[in-house]
């Protein structure tokens, strides 16, 4: 059977294609239900599965850009060519690399430094041959043996020079007198055999200490154990390098750090050191592992397993220490429109003394909305602050709201500060909480997936497999309902009393020295939102998320005080039916209810509505008699000031400024007079008696009418004045 046209399942993966909807697509082709994606077993090997190219759909192909059976075949035998160019590359690079090596050898060949080492052992070794020979008297080969040492003397000796010098290597030389070794080994009688490059390092060091101490190299050329059987011993030049490097961050396995301390050691003239030295040093010498342990595993590995941690006594008052922090909860939900499986948020302030959960709140995810909202719980809950607040470096700590809340705390006396990084000691207690409460509480509850990853209990999670089960889990709880069970989990983790007083008994029956009690006002400046509003009406009108809200001011002096206004407004979003105004210094003005509504069609009017009606038609007719009353009050003052019973008032044309006083304006007044006809009797005359009087009564105005003006002529009251006139009686 021609297998061109087919691919593999695991090929076919490669193009991008999803697996569950490859998995469903041969599915349906074996089950007869499509003629797409043609497949059968490869009959090689039974676990795969050969799906026919020229069977896909074509939408399907152009999208992933899937090839047909046709130029799949093409692939293939390009790919095959492309393999062999590749191999022929490959033959000629190796056919270059052995011919460079050949050229190598020819150019060593060609060294001088190779002719002197020939030299030195064939002709430079008849000065030592003395020194073998007493060496070696008491031997049966005698003479034998001490001219192959001898030989070996003078080459060694030699290969100092060739290398560097009898202090030190030449640098980067060291590799190129390595290679004239092995090349020369070839041909001339060396004992014992070097192939490693650190042992022939190692015979140069040895070869250069013994001149060095002033003795002779007989010792190292003779001694066959000194490669074999006596080890290099660490000193303080090796140690100091393999506690550097080591401590690194970088976590370099104990080959690495060998080599870069060897690197080291040939450029200073060290005996080098393997990688089991330095296995050794580090699982023998404690001091030092602990040492190179608290750079190279950082600072919280030896917060949590070097430095002492310091005792810190329990507090004895409630309200003297809360601690705040928050987790995810170890349960799987649904989202609020049931479209996205999640686990909710939990942000719990604990307090230290009693252990007591005082306030939460859970959300979606930690934000300074969700912390304000734990506080203003606690502060309703509770009824009051503590001395201090305890908290990690959260990030909404940077936020305005919540620097704002901490200011504010700070004027009332609570003090709010920051545990110390990478220091999980300083608040254990909330730490703590949240164990228990998982081991506990949490561990109540079916579907529960275990603690957080971070946890050091060893039955503290299940199977990785059991939670991707719970993840996909059919019938899970909507995120209300799971609300509620976290509500009941902390009811009852604040009522246990295991062999003891419960959270809640505590809290309650120990005394409070040092709260800070918290009232209506301060709550409001604390959590409340706040916005600026000019007070148009005597009403309040601000909109939050684009809907209006309406409020009225109360107090009738206070309606006056504030009209055309701006104040600042406080509101709980949880709860608009009141509001509170405070003025730029954030001191409290008043409380303002909702506005009365009534609908505006008389069909749709309900009791309720008329009642409503009434009611603002009497607030109207309140404020109207009150400022009446207000101006009454304030002439009286004025009259009792001066000392008279009533003021005269004028109008602004009874001012001097106001009249013509100069000649000239006269003259010009006069002629236009006679020249438009205008008579005595139809001149113009600025009114001379007052405008009216100012009384305890109130304002009146002024009358031309007198009382028998009244009673005789029918004035109305308005225009006639109300004092009578005298006459002479008869």
């Amino acid at each position: 059977m021609n297998y061109n046209n087919y691919i593999t399942f695991r090929e076919l993966l490669s193009y991008g294609i999803s697996e569950k909807y490859l998995k469903n697509a041969v599915k349906n082709y074996r089950q007869g239900k499509t003629k797409s994606w043609a497949n059968k077993k490869d009959p090689n090997d039974k676990r795969k599965v050969l799906i026919d190219l020229d069977t896909i759909p074509e939408p399907t192909r152009k999208k992933y850009g899937i090839p047909t059976g046709k130029e799949h075949q093409e692939q293939k035998n390009e790919a095959k060519r492309l393999e062999r160019i590749e191999w022929e590359a490959e033959q000629e690079r190796q056919k270059v690399v052995r011919y460079e090596a050949q050229e190598r050898e020819k150019q060593i060949e060609a060294s001088d430094d190779l002719s002197v080492l020939r030299n030195a052992y064939n002709n430079g070794f008849l000065e030592y041959l003395a020194l073998y020979k007493e060496r070696f008297k008491n031997l049966k080969n005698c003479n034998e043996r001490a001219l192959l040492y001898a030989k070996q003397h003078a080459f060694w000796y030699q290969m100092l020079f060739v290398s560097g010098n009898l202090h030190r290597n030449k640098h980067n030389k060291s590799k190129t007198v390595f290679e004239y070794y092995l090349l020369l080994k070839k041909e001339l009688h060396l004992t014992p055999e070097i192939n490693n490059y650190a042992i022939f390092i190692l015979r140069l060091q040895n070869l250069r200490k013994q001149l060095k101490e002033g003795l002779d190299i007989a010792e190292v050329i003779d001694d066959k154990r000194y490669l074999s059987v006596k080890k290099p011993i660490l000193n303080d030049f090796h140690k100091s390098y393999i506690l550097h490097y080591a401590s690194l961050s970088e976590c370099y396995s104990y080959r690495v750090v060998a080599d870069l301390v060897n690197y080291h050691c040939e450029l200073n003239n060290q005996p080098i050191i393997s990688e089991s030295m330095v296995k050794r040093i580090m699982a023998t010498d404690n001091k030092f592992r602990e040492l190179v342990n608290v750079g190279r595993f950082g600072e919280k590995n030896a917060n949590d397993h070097l430095y002492p941690y310091l005792k810190r006594l329990p507090t004895k008052y409630p309200a003297n220490l809360w601690m705040i922090d928050g987790t995810p909860v170890q349960f799987y939900c649904w989202n609020k429109t049931r479209t996205k499986v999640i686990r909710l948020y939990l942000f719990a302030i604990i307090d230290v003394c009693t252990r007591k959960i005082v306030g939460y709140d859970i959300a979606y995810s930690e934000n300074r909305f969700m912390i304000m909202k734990a506080f203003q719980n606690a502060v309703k809950l509770q009824g009051h602050l503590p001395a201090e607040i305890l908290s990690d470096n959260f990030s909404a700590s940077k936020t305005v709201e919540i620097k704002t809340m901490q200011e504010f705390m700070k004027k009332l006396g609570c003090f709010w500060r920051y545990a110390k990084p990478e220091n999980p000691q300083e608040k254990a207690q909330i730490e703590r909480f949240f164990g228990v409460f998982q081991s506990v509480e949490c561990k109540l509850h079916e579907y529960y997936i275990g603690e957080g990853v971070a946890t050091r209990n060893k039955y503290g999670r299940p199977d990785a497999k059991f939670v991707e089960q719970e993840y996909k889990r059919k019938g899970l709880l909507s995120e209300n309902e799971m609300k509620d069970r976290i509500n009941q989990m902390i009811a009852k983790y604040n009522e246990r009393n295991d062999n003891k007083l419960s959270p809640n008994d505590m809290y309650k029956a120990l005394e409070k020295p040092y709260a800070v009690e918290m009232d209506v006002i301060k709550t409001a400046i604390m959590f409340w939102a706040r916005t600026k509003c000019t007070i148009r009406r005597s009403m309040v009108i601000f909109k939050v998320n684009k809907v209006e809200y309406t409020y009225e001011i109360y107090d009738n002096q206070t309606k006056l005080e504030l009209n055309g206004k701006e104040v600042y407004v406080r509101y709980n979003i949880d709860d608009m039916d009141t509001v509170m105004l405070f003025d730029s210094e954030d001191k409290v003005i008043c409380e303002c209810k909702k506005s009365l509504v009534v609908n505006s069609a008389t069909v749709d009017r309900t009791d309720e509505d008329i009642k409503n009606t009434y009611a603002h038609v009497a607030k109207n007719k309140s404020l109207k008699n009150y400022i009446k009353d207000q101006k009454t009050e304030i002439h009286k003052k004025g009259l009792d000031y001066a000392g008279l019973d009533e003021m005269p008032t004028i109008i602004p044309l009874q001012l001097e400024k106001n009249q013509i006083n100069e000649q000239e304006s006269f003259n010009d007044l006069e002629y236009y007079r006679l020249e438009q006809g205008i008579k005595k009797e139809e001149e113009y005359k600025v009114p001379t008696e007052p405008a009216g009087y100012i009384t305890k009564d109130g304002f009146k105005k002024k009358s031309n009418a007198t009382y028998s003006d009244m009673v005789t002529n029918k004035k109305s009251p308005e225009k006639a004045s109300f004092k009578e006139v005298k006459t002479n009686s008869n």
